[in-house]
């Protein structure tokens, strides 16, 4: 800096000593040879009189190593501007003066317009090799073109902010978090496909929805729902395991391949009493739609209830309700055959047996019939008696009337034997 302040200074006092001349030159090797004046008020350093010629008002060149340097004192800080020939572009470096070595690539500016900050071959308009940092207040990176705007940037201590005034932000590639964290700031978080609404979670209360922009419940899916292989779908009332709480309900939705009790599918309610550790299938439902209450095994039959039932009204749906009994071509067991099988057999005919009914159970639709069975077939017994009734009376009647008449015979027959 002194070497140019006293070189500026020489050729102010030359151009105020020789203004009738047109400029002057220096060309003798000393500390202020290639240097030329101008009475236009250019100023050349480096570069001979023709060169200047129609030149700007300041021409810097040299004919080696192509750069231009600001020295601080001797081995100290240095400033270069730095052109090589074959790479078309200028370059700002610093010479470190104490390891007197040069560091490139601090700024650089190619042919092609592209600028590059920490780097001396830019790929881009800006392309820089290190981070951006800004104000704590103010700070952003903003990107703007004729279609809108995009900052980048920590507006606070709490946040990293993207703004922009487009409505909507693409990314090519997929999204990752490190933190497993992703969240909306104080509206609904939504997730779309192709413009359309397809989740939402409300931030007030957490309700999720699908297909739905209103849930109501914690879930609520507005439409169909698959479920494939594994343990299934199942839903945790308010259950601890481990604790002592076990007032919870457990309800499940189990595939084919389910090892969770003895279920082939289909749907499980399950839950704990207050003093049990182990849940117990309060209730299932098979993939047939069999159902068992107190059982998880109802087998063939459409509802099996392992416990007692307690209802208002049972209605039963049966065929062949035993009318044929009154039916004229019906053979109508005898007393006396009905007499021999209950001593043989120790039951009603047609009826199960005590010990069946203990191994087996009962079909409530079934037992109904045989038992009006033996209803209508009593009945008919009934009817035969009192038909049987009726005519002994008619005969006693008779008998009476029969009786009657000898009794006045024989009392004629003594009133004679007594006149005579």
């Amino acid at each position: 800096m002194k070497r140019i302040l006293t070189i500026l200074s020489i050729s102010a006092l030359i151009s105020s000593g020789v203004q009738a001349q047109e400029y002057v030159q220096t060309t003798t090797n000393s500390a202020y040879a290639n240097k030329s004046f101008r009475t236009s008020g250019n100023f050349s350093i480096g570069a001979s009189d023709t060169e200047t010629v129609g030149g700007s008002p300041l021409n810097i060149q040299r004919t080696w190593g192509n750069w231009m340097a600001l020295v601080d004192g001797y081995k100290k800080d240095v400033y270069a501007f730095h052109n090589p020939n074959n790479g078309g572009r200028m370059e700002l470096f610093i010479h470190d003066g104490v390891t007197n070595t040069k560091n490139f690539g601090v700024f650089s500016i190619r042919r092609d317009g592209n600028i590059g900050i920490g780097t001396a071959a830019p790929e881009e308009k800006l392309h820089i090799n290190g981070s951006i940092r800004g104000n704590a207040s103010g700070g952003a990176l903003k990107i703007k073109s004729a279609h809108g705007y995009i900052d980048v940037g920590a507006q606070n201590a709490s946040w990293a902010h993207i703004y922009t005034d487009r409505p909507k932000i693409i990314f090519n590639k997929d999204v990752h978090t490190v933190t497993n964290g992703f969240s909306s700031y104080n509206n609904d978080l939504i997730l779309k496909t192709k413009g359309t609404e397809r989740l939402r979670i409300q931030d007030e209360n957490g309700n999720v929805g699908i297909g739905t922009n209103g849930p109501k419940a914690k879930l609520h899916i507005n439409g169909d729902m698959f479920m494939n292989a594994g343990e299934g779908f199942r839903v945790f009332g308010d259950i601890n395991y481990f604790g002592q709480y076990k007032d919870g309900i457990v309800f499940e939705m189990q595939d084919s391949n389910a090892t969770n009790g003895n279920t082939d599918g289909g749907f499980v309610f399950r839950g704990h009493t207050p003093t049990d550790d182990i849940s117990k299938d309060w209730m299932v439902i098979k993939t047939g739609g069999n159902v068992g209450i107190g059982t998880n095994n109802p087998g063939a039959y459409k509802l099996a209830v392992n416990g007692n039932v307690h209802a208002k009204e049972v209605t039963v749906d049966l065929i062949g309700w035993p009318d044929y009994v009154f039916e004229e071509n019906y053979t109508l067991p005898t007393l006396s055959q009905v007499e021999k099988h209950i001593k043989e057999k120790g039951h009603l005919v047609n009826i199960p047996s005590a010990k069946e009914v203990e191994k087996q159970g009962i079909q409530l639709g079934e037992m109904n019939k045989k038992l009006l069975e033996k209803i209508e077939e009593l009945t008919l017994y009934t009817i035969a008696q009192e038909k049987e009734i009726k005519n002994l009376r008619l005969e006693n009647k008779a008998q009476k009337v029969s009786s009657q008449h000898l009794e006045n015979r024989l009392a004629k027959l003594e009133a004679l034997l007594l006149k005579n």
